[in-house]
Parts: structure tokens; C-alpha cells; sequence
């Protein structure tokens, strides 16, 4: 299996956003924290199954949470380049690539 890696700011965007669920109530935080690994597991299994966007990064979406996970891989590492929220900017992350 690739290992999987963060941006920085991916990272913290993950961790903001967990955290807001979590305030709003435990149950809500964990399931979106279950998706996301969900999410994850399953982008590190099929890597090629996301949107290609441009150049090597992809995109693929939660399906109960309005977020997407932008990526790149190789055959060692899952990239993860940001952790969208997509009522954002939709384009905010791109000097991340």
C-alpha cells in the first residue's frame, strides 16, 4: 500500500474540519471522520478511479460531506494536497500542487 502523506495545510484543514464536527455534536465528528478514512482507504486502493483536474492531481468526493480530497500518487506515496471544503473558494488550494 502507498503511504500516505499530507500538506501541511491539508493537514490542518482535515483537523479544523473534524474538529468543527465535533463541536457541533460527537456523532457528527466521528462520522465525518469515518468517511474521510473511508474516503482515504479507498483512494489509496484505486488511486486512478479520481477526477483528473490537471497535470497528476485528482479529486474525489465525500458523499455526505459537501468536501472533496485533492491528491497525487505514485506507485510509493498518496499525496494529499488538500482537504476542500467545497462551499470555499473552489480553486484556494492551487499553489499546493
Amino acid at each position: 500500500m502507498r503511504r500516505l502523506t499530507f500538506h501541511p495545510e491539508a493537514e490542518e484543514e482535515l483537523d479544523r474540519s473534524t474538529e468543527f464536527y465535533l463541536t457541533e455534536s460527537q456523532k457528527l465528528g466521528n462520522d465525518f471522520a469515518a468517511e474521510i478514512a473511508r474516503l482515504l482507504e479507498s483512494i489509496q486502493q484505486n488511486p486512478e478511479a479520481g477526477q483528473v483536474l490537471n497535470g497528476n492531481l485528482r479529486r474525489r468526493l465525500c458523499s455526505r460531506f459537501p468536501f472533496a480530497i485533492i491528491y497525487r500518487f505514485s506507485e510509493t506515496e498518496l499525496y494529499v494536497v488538500a482537504v476542500v471544503e467545497l462551499h470555499r473558494r473552489p480553486d484556494y488550494w492551487r499553489h499546493r500542487g
